[in-house]
Order: structure tokens, then sequence, then C-alpha cells
């Protein structure tokens, strides 16, 4: 799959990437929203399906974000204006099962940014228990609905009163097959991590 936009920033994931274990093509919530985003062809057929689940996923993160600023003194809409870039955005992921499950690779990490939604019909998201060397496999959400969590940027706004899992992407059981994941990442704006540690 080709990748028609140039000068994306080194930090970015946005676009078409492959590894070892997986492929993924990101497209970016600024770009989806300006019009400015050019999709390869085996993607533009679905450009409508993809901005209307662009545009509910960010209704609904801007939902949780209205609602945890009830909290008194964690002013949460501030990192997430319009105005400024960001690095929020759908990704597209094929990521395959393998013959031996236990022989997948072990990527655990917490995500940096605020929220994550997760569509996927198959298990594979493992999320470790807090305090424990155990993971668990969270039943897949029901069709039209995604598993939410919180990154490390809603950790920080909390002062870490709200929690960023550890999480991992991996296979019950044995059995080589396709696997297709699709996440939507609410970022903070562009700079708000260093304005928000300049305040605590």
């Amino acid at each position: 799959m080709k990748d028609f936009r140039q000068g994306q920033p080194a930090s970015s994931d946005r676009g078409y990437k492959f590894c070892e274990t997986d492929k993924s093509f990101e497209m970016s919530s600024d770009e989806m929203s300006d019009g400015s985003l050019s999709l390869p062809e085996a993607l533009a057929v679905n450009e409508s399906s993809l901005n209307s689940l662009h545009q509910h996923c960010y209704i609904a993160a801007n939902m949780l974000l209205d609602c945890l600023s009830n909290a008194p003194n964690i002013p949460f809409n501030e990192y997430h204006r319009d105005i400024l870039p960001s690095e929020s955005g759908l990704k597209l992921v094929s990521e395959q099962s393998i013959a031996n499950a236990s022989e997948v690779m072990d990527k655990k990490h917490t995500d940096s940014g605020t929220f994550a939604f997760l569509f996927y019909e198959k298990p594979g998201l493992q999320i470790n228990i807090p305090g424990s060397d155990e993971w668990a496999f969270p039943k897949p959400p029901a069709p039209g609905c995604a598993i939410v969590y919180g990154g490390n940027f809603l950790k920080l706004m909390s002062n870490g009163v709200l929690q960023s899992p550890l999480v991992r992407v991996t296979q019950p059981e044995d059995g080589a097959g396709k696997r297709f994941l699709l996440s939507y990442s609410l970022l903070p704006e562009e700079g708000a991590k260093e304005r928000l540690e300049s305040h605590l």
C-alpha cells in the first residue's frame, strides 16, 4: 500500500507502517477535519465511512472530557482545543495470529494519549491486573461498541487519580489467521504535556 503524504513528523505514526508482526495505516484528526487527507485507492472507496466513524469517536471522546471536567481543579478541556494541532486520529491495524501463541512477541505498553477506543471482533487485547503479573482478556466489544481506556496524559492531568493500564495485543490460543483492529486515539494538543508539567 502506498502512502501519498509527504513530510510527516518523525514522531508521527501517520500513514502506512509495517513490521514483522503487523501492518497499519493511521489518519490524523487534523487531516480528516481540514480535508487534506489523501488516501490510497484501497481506502479511498470507504472515505465517507471512515470520516463518519472518526466524527462519532471524536464526539464520544469529548463527551468523556466534558464529564471529567466537572471534577474540581482538573481542567481537562484546556489541553484538547481544536484550534491547535494534535496527533489524534484513527488507525487501521492488521495483526496476524500465529501458529504458536507462546511465540507471540510481547509488546506491552501504556498508551501515551488521553483516551484509546479499540474496536475488534477476535480476542486479542490483554490488560494487566494492577499490582500483579496477571493478565486478562476483556470480552471483545459488541458490534458498534469499543473498549475504552485512559492513557498517560489522562493520568498526568488527573495527578494520578485516573490510571493508564498496561496493555498488549496477543492471542489466547494457538492458530494462524487474519485479525483486524481499529483504534481511535485522543491525544492532547501540541505542547500540552510541557505546559501541564510546568504547572504541576
